[in-house]
């Protein structure tokens, strides 16, 4: 049987923003995040400005932990 590895997440960068924080661990060639946001975070009002964008251009894959989120997509066949 194969064992797993039990790390904490020690963060090689803190990325702070209007409500909220990432918190990013790199592992090989590829970034994983953790983040906070407050109630109330809004992607347009807290990060669209950061960005410069209307929407994320980032790929994501999310696990949320407590709390809800709502996204939308720009891609084809998705809600608007």
């Amino acid at each position: 049987m194969q064992s797993t590895e039990d790390r904490s997440f020690a963060a090689n960068e803190t990325r702070t923003f209007p409500n909220g924080r990432a918190e990013i661990l790199r592992v090989g060639d590829a970034e994983v995040g953790r983040l906070a946001i407050d109630p109330g975070w809004r992607s347009s009002t807290d990060l669209r400005p950061i960005a410069g964008t209307e929407r994320c251009l980032a790929l994501h894959f999310q696990y949320h932990v407590t709390g809800r989120a709502r996204s939308a997509s720009t891609t084809a066949g998705s809600p608007r």
